[in-house]
Formats: structure tokens, C-alpha cells, sequence
């Protein structure tokens, strides 16, 4: 099969066949033994083919069905490797084999049944209490063999039994209609869920859609999808391209695409010139020339950059060159260092005479000196038609733009710094604190003209900025006990700093807050509604992630920073690859370091002091990402290592509230992470950043949706009362989303009312009824989820940026 046939079948256990090949299959039934054999194989590794491919394989002659079985067993097995599922057939199972080979099918099948009644339908594909026929055992759930007249299995042709059709499933007793066989036993080593193989005929049109929905995703992609994109690139080839969204979200994802086209395009020029809209700064360009090279491309150190061919070097200084020169220069300066790394495998100056802005940017962060170099005279011509670039001492001087907002801050004039970043909003929010205070203290006549130029920035301003900046003006009216600084997310080298800022006017505060929620509930109200909403009053104490990079594989993502109650008596246990140690390392209210706990299981009761540590290290090194790794607290709480790194502090416990806070810190060595001291710091500087509240939480983000996209809101309290509130007639969507936040609701329901309409949700656990068309967030989907459009927390806050 086609790579991309082989991909969507491991990725979306969806089978694409040629419409062609199908249309002239045989239609009547082939070998029944054959079919029966590939779906007893199909069911050991934990899957069911659905109704249509079920029906259509058995009209396939016997080499064509020789061949699907390969292909899907070994596709849908590789994944699995050791840990696949074991599925018995019976207890003190008979030496001699069954006498039929329908009895083993659904002897297995009973199997699975017995550990969990509620599988996905093979005919209707939702997830419901199913049973297997008898005695072909193929699995349909009640509705749907009610809602036809069926004497036989549609899939198989073979009569069923007379009366009721299903064998009964879960039961500890031998199945009646097989010969003698001992008790069921579940399945071992595997959740117990079956998962459907379903049919498709379009492999560009399925293809396409994944693609597109990967490309347009809020969040960077897992290696799975990385993967997925690039094999889509190099079979589609340069027509791949015209799938590429307007705007790509995640820049990263942004520079593994366009990367991989140039590389798969014949005529790179032209691909650079079909890509050119995506790269909008030099930093796009440095991301997709890191990808090239073999780096990261978040751009995090350490880069190690390998050298590449001619045709990749012109392509990304084409691309240089085509950039607004002024931004161009201004761009390649805040990255100088790695710049210049670049520029060492891409040879600039060979190319000067024809790209003298991309060499020009080179001379730049290299510093040459153009009286020695041949080509000082294309870079001299090119620097005399840009205003911000002078020649000083033959060699090329940059006028930074900042720097005038720098000198005019530095002269105590903020309203010229404002006057200056009015041109962009985005650095212009990111000053609003700076500019506030100095006006308040310098000039409070001039605070409304701010003001005005606050608000027409919030217009344009990123979601993700504009929620952060809510957040942190929401407690600027007094100082907090301590700053926290987390340079380039690297929380490893976070420092800490009294608040010595003056309080911000509470007249200052409220207006931009004000406008904020404003902006923030207008662009939602542009999304698609719905008649209601769901949302956790436990989203409280999850931050949005909005700087977090590191993506896993790990279904239940804790966001670094949220917190949770463990309970009473809980001991800490770590599961997995025995190479694996855990500790506890104990400080005192001081933080100062009493005890250090080893094991691979200790008692919280049993720990000294107020702060417990939380320490997971590998004694062969073996990042997380290659182990199977977790941590289980109590009976009830569990969470999953993954991402780089050889060692890991995934989370504190302050023994005297019962609170654990996730909070992820891995580093590569050793002895970075285990000393007594540098867990205090950490530990204590990220404690005190997520307690500051200076960061948007999934409730502040759940309020500002359900209060501009559904009529009614159902909130579930901690303690498992549901409040209500409704919209009120003639009420502003801004009123509302206050109301939500005060908690002036509008009284207590028995429960939440069924209903058929779709419903938004933002919800910890996915453990309610979902109408069909429903979307939303669910930290931990364990329910069906067949209904749900499942949306992060990155699709949130993209769902708010300006149209």
C-alpha cells in the first residue's frame, strides 16, 4: 500500500480502497474462512471492522483479502509492539481447537464484552451497550437491530439464533450455544475498548482534511503529526501547497510545512514565491532554515545546525530578500547570535550581487567590514535607499525602532513612548503597566489620551495578549510579595525579585480591563452559539497554557500550574520502567531542606515538613519519551510522563492544604534538578508565579464563550450542585459574563435538563450526556466522545482572535 493509505489507516484506522477495484469486486461472498480468520486476528489486537468494510471485504477474492490482512494487521500491530492487548478465548480452554472457526470469533469477542458492555456499534459507530450475534458474533447494539428485519447477520449471511439474537455478554458463566468451554475471562493488559476500522474510498480527500485541520491546529504538533504532515508533503508533492490555510496559527508548524514543500519542489524559486505569504518576518524564515538544517523550530537551544545543499541556501535567502527590507533588518538583530550561525552554511555573499538585501542583513549581525569585502558596493547601493541603516567606519549600523521609546521612557515622557508604539499594538500592550504608572505619576492630566491609544490597541491585539493582560491588571492594585521571571519559558532559570512597582489607578485598571472583556466577548459572540453551555467550576484552578511549548502523547494534559486536592492517605507511586527512581525531597514552611524519601512508593503521611518535592530521575538516562512512566496518587489521580529530558519534577504537594500543583520541569541532566537547593527555588518561584493569579484560568476563558455563545449556563460546583444563569432579557453579553464572574447567578437546579440541542462545554471529566454537533474543552476524556467536537485550550483562546 501507499505510504498515505498506510498513514490515515494507523492514524485514523480508516482503510481507503480504490473506488474501481471495489466496484468490480465479486459480489458474492468469498471464502467465509478467510474473512473470519482476518477479523479474529483484527479483534486480538483490539479492533472491529465497521458494517460497511465489513460487508465490502467479503466480496474481495481470496489474494485481495490475503493482502488487506497483512497490510492492516501489521499497520494496525506496529504501534502496539509489546503491550498489545491479551485476549483469551476461555478458561481451561480444550487442547483440541473448536469445531468451527465462527465459535473462536466470537468467543473472543465475548472477550472484550466482558470487559467493558459498552462498545462502539459497528453499524451506527456510537459507543453503547452492544451485543455479538449468535453465533457468527459480530457486534450491533439494540437500536439498530430493532430498526430492521433481519433474519441473518448482514455481514456474514448466517441465520441467527431463533428468540433473541444475542449471546449474553459480561456474564461469568460458559456461553450456551458453544461447546464446552469455561467461564469468560477479560481481556488482560489493554483498557478494554474496541476501536472501529471504518471505510473510505477518497484518499486525497481524506488525506487533505487531516492535513488541513493539523496545519490550522492552536498548538504544535506531537511528532506523530509532524510526521504525518511531511509524509503527506513528500507523496503529494508541490501540490500540497494550495492546502495550506491563509494563516497558520503555530509558526513552528508553519516552518515544518514550508520547509518540507521547498525541499519536495522541482523549481524551489517558484515554491519560494508560493510560500512567501507564511513568512512575514525574517524570524519565519530563521524557523523554516532551522528545519531545514535539522533543528528545532521553536529555536531552542542548544540548535545544532547541519549544512545543506546550494538549492536550499538560495531558497531561503530568496526568501530573506524579499522581505520589507526595513522590518527585514530589524528582525534578523533580535536573533543576532543565531544569525550569525545560520549565515556560517549559507554563504550570503555568494549571492550579493543578485539578493544585496538578504546580504545586506548578513554584513549586519556579521559586522563586515565593506572596504575589504568585493562585494561592499551592492550592500553600499542597497543601505543608501533605507532610512534606518547608516555606514559607520565601513561597516553597517542599525537604527533599532524601539529605540526611541527606550529614550523617551528613559527622559520620563510615556506619552511619547505611547505616541511611538501606537504603530504597534502588540508591543504597546505588552507596556501598559510601564506606561500607566508613569503617567499616574508624571502627568495624570494626560491618562485618557493613554487610555485611547490602550483602546485602539485592544482592537488589534492578540487573544492570547489581551487575556493576560486582563489578568495582570486585575491585581495591579497592590504590589505582590514577589516577581517571577521565566526567561524564554525555561523555568530551570527562573529568578525572583520584591515588587517594588507602585499600585496602578483603580480608574486605569477598570477602563482597560473593561475594554479588554469588551473586545474578548465581541469577537466570541462572531463564533457559532449554541442553546447552552456546561462549564467545571474546578477550570478555576487550571491555567491556559498559553506559553507552553512542550507537547506529549499523554490524553490527559495537565496545563503547568494547575492545581487539584489529593486526598487523605494517599501515597505517591511510581509506574513503570524499573530504571525509573522517585524520591521526595521534604522542606520546612522556610522552604529549607529537612528529608529526602526514596522508593517507588511512599506514604505522604509519612513525609516531614510542609513542602513535598516531587523528583522522577533515570539512572540510564533514558528520556521520558522513550519509557513508559507515571505517577499515581492514591487510588484516583495519575499522571503521565512524557517529553525530553532525563529527569523530572512534575509536581509540589503543600502537606498542609492537600494540594498538588502540576508543574513539569524536566531537564537533560543530572545533577541540575536533584540538589536539595535548586528544588527549593523552583519549586518556590513557580508556586508563587501560579499563586499571583497574573495568569488567564480556563474558567476566566469558559465564562467569556458560554457568556457570548449559549442561552443558558449550567455550571457544576465543586461540591455537585448545578447553578444556572440564564440571559436575561434586554442583558449586554458584557453584564453577563460580570454576573458569571461575581457569581451572581440565577439560583440552584436539581440537575442538568436532557436535551437534543448542541451543547458548548468546558469540563473536567467528559461524565455527562452529549447531543450530537456538541463542542468544546474536556481535560479528561474518558466517555465516548464520538459527539463531541474536542477543542484545546490553544483552539479556545485562537477562537477569540480578531476577523
Amino acid at each position: 500500500m501507499d505510504p498515505i493509505r498506510t498513514l490515515l489507516l494507523a492514524r485514523t484506522h480508516t482503510v481507503v480502497l480504490d473506488p474501481d477495484r471495489v466496484a468490480a469486486a465479486a459480489t458474492r461472498p468469498s471464502r467465509d474462512v478467510d474473512v473470519d480468520r482476518f477479523e479474529d486476528e483484527l479483534v486480538q489486537l483490539g479492533y472491529v471492522m465497521s458494517l460497511d468494510l465489513a460487508m465490502t471485504i467479503r466480496r474481495f477474492p481470496h489474494q485481495a483479502i490475503q493482502e488487506l490482512r497483512s497490510w492492516m494487521i501489521e499497520t494496525l500491530g506496529k504501534p502496539l509492539g509489546a503491550q498489545r492487548p491479551q485476549v483469551p478465548l476461555v478458561r481451561n480452554r480444550p487442547t483440541s481447537p473448536p469445531r468451527d472457526a465462527p465459535s473462536v470469533y466470537l468467543q473472543r469477542v465475548m472477550t472484550w464484552l466482558h470487559a467493558r458492555p459498552d462498545q462502539p456499534c459497528p453499524w451506527c459507530g456510537e459507543i453503547k451497550r452492544v451485543g455479538a450475534l449468535d453465533p457468527c458474533g459480530h457486534l450491533v447494539c439494540r437500536t439498530c437491530w430493532d430498526g430492521g428485519n433481519f433474519a441473518g447477520c448482514p455481514i456474514c449471511h448466517r441465520r441467527v439464533a431463533p428468540g433473541d439474537p444475542f449471546v449474553r455478554a459480561a456474564s461469568p458463566e460458559p456461553i450456551e450455544s458453544i461447546e464446552p468451554i469455561g467461564p469468560i475471562e477479560p481481556v488482560a493488559h489493554h483498557a478494554g475498548d474496541l476501536r472501529l476500522v471504518h471505510l473510505a474510498f477518497d484518499v486525497v480527500g481524506v488525506a487533505r482534511s487531516r492535513f488541513e485541520r493539523l496545519i490550522s491546529a492552536a498548538t504544535p504538533l506531537a511528532p506523530a503529526d509532524r510526521q504525518e504532515v511531511e509524509t503527506v508533503i513528500d507523496a503529494m508533492g508541490p501540490k500540497a501547497a494550495i492546502w495550506l490555510p491563509a494563516k497558520i496559527p503555530v509558526r513552528e508548524t508553519m516552518a515544518i510545512a514550508v520547509a518540507r514543500l521547498w525541499i519536495v519542489a522541482p523549481d524551489r524559486t517558484a515554491m519560494v514565491r508560493a510560500t512567501q505569504g507564511h513568512l512575514r518576518s525574517a524570524t519565519d524564515v530563521l524557523r523554516v532554515a532551522a528545519v531545514l538544517m535539522g533543528a528545532d523550530p521553536a529555536l531552542r537551544e542548544p540548535l545544532r545546525l547541519r549544512s545543506i545543499g546550494r538549492g536550499l541556501r538560495r531558497a531561503i535567502l530568496e526568501a530573506l530578500d524579499r522581505l520589507v527590507p526595513e522590518q527585514l533588518l530589524e528582525d534578523v538583530m533580535h536573533h543576532r547570535a543565531l544569525w550569525r550561525r545560520v549565515g556560517e552554511r549559507l554563504h550570503p555573499y555568494e549571492l550579493a550581487e543578485r539578493l544585496p538585501t538578504a546580504a545586506l542583513a548578513f554584513a549586519a549581525v556579521r559586522g563586515t567590514d565593506l572596504a575589504r569585502a568585493t562585494f561592499g558596493r551592492a550592500i553600499r547601493a542597497q543601505a543608501q535607499v533605507m532610512t534606518s541603516v547608516r555606514i559607520a567606519d565601513d561597516r553597517i549600523a542599525v537604527a533599532r525602532w524601539a529605540a526611541p521609546i527606550e529614550r523617551a521612557l528613559h527622559d520620563r515622557d510615556p506619552r511619547a513612548a505611547a505616541a511611538r508604539l501606537v504603530e504597534r499594538p502588540g508591543a504597546l500592550l505588552a507596556r501598559v503597566d510601564h506606561l500607566v504608572r508613569e503617567i499616574a505619576a508624571r502627568d495624570p492630566e494626560r491618562m485618557p489620551e493613554l487610555l485611547a491609544f490602550v483602546s485602539q490597541a485592544i482592537s488589534r491585539g492578540a487573544p492570547a495578549t489581551l487575556l493576560v493582560l486582563a489578568s495582570h491588571l486585575a491585581r495591579r492594585s497592590a504590589p505582590a510579595e514577589r516577581r517571577v521571571f521565566v526567561p524564554r519559558g525555561d523555568v530551570r532559570r527562573a529568578w525572583a525579585m520584591p515588587d517594588a512597582r507602585r499600585p496602578l489607578p483603580a480608574e486605569a485598571i477598570a477602563s482597560i480591563t473593561a475594554t479588554v472583556r469588551g473586545e474578548l466577548v465581541a469577537r466570541a459572540e462572531t463564533r457559532r452559539h449554541f442553546a447552552r453551555a456546561v462549564i467545571d467550576r474546578g477550570l478555576v484552578d487550571l491555567p491556559v497554557a498559553l506559553g507552553d511549548r512542550v507537547v506529549g502523547s499523554s490524553r490527559l494534559a495537565w496545563p503547568r500550574g494547575s492545581e487539584l486536592a489529593i486526598p487523605e492517605g494517599a501515597r505517591v507511586a511510581l509506574h513503570g520502567d524499573p530504571a525509573l527512581a522517585l524520591a521526595i525531597a521534604c522542606f520546612d514552611d522556610a522552604w529549607r531542606h529537612v528529608a529526602t524519601m526514596r522508593g517507588d512508593a511512599v506514604e505522604l503521611d509519612a513525609t516531614a515538613g510542609r513542602h513535598a518535592v516531587l523528583v522522577v530521575s533515570s539512572d540510564t538516562a533514558i528520556e521520558f519519551d522513550r519509557v513508559r512512566a507515571a505517577i499515581a496518587i492514591g487510588d484516583a489521580l495519575r499522571f503521565e510522563l512524557h517529553g525530553t529530558g532525563a529527569v523530572a519534577v512534575p509536581a509540589t504537594i503543600d502537606l498542609a492544604t492537600r494540594r498538588l500543583r502540576w508543574i513539569d520541569v524536566r531537564s537533560s541532566r543530572r545533577g541540575s534538578l536533584d540538589r536539595p537547593g535548586a528544588l527549593a527555588r523552583i519549586a518556590r518561584d513557580l508556586g508563587d508565579l501560579a499563586g499571583s493569579g497574573a495568569r488567564p484560568s480556563l474558567w476566566e476563558l469558559a465564562c467569556i464563550h458560554a457568556a457570548a455563545r449559549a442561552n443558558s449556563i449550567y455550571i457544576r460546583e465543586r461540591d455537585g450542585r448545578i447553578t444556572a444563569c440564564k440571559r436575561r432579557d434586554g442583558e449586554p453579553t458584557v453584564a453577563r459574563l460580570a454576573r458569571l464572574a461575581s457569581g451572581e447567578l440565577d439560583g440552584t437546579v436539581a440537575s442538568i435538563p436532557p436535551a437534543n440541542a448542541p451543547t458548548w462545554l468546558a469540563v473536567l471529566r467528559d461524565d455527562l450526556a452529549i447531543p450530537p454537533g456538541s463542542a468544546g474543552y474536556v481535560l479528561d476524556a474518558r466517555g465516548p466522545g464520538t459527539e463531541l467536537l474536542r477543542r484545546s485550550a490553544a483552539d479556545l483562546v485562537g477562537e477569540l482572535a480578531a476577523r
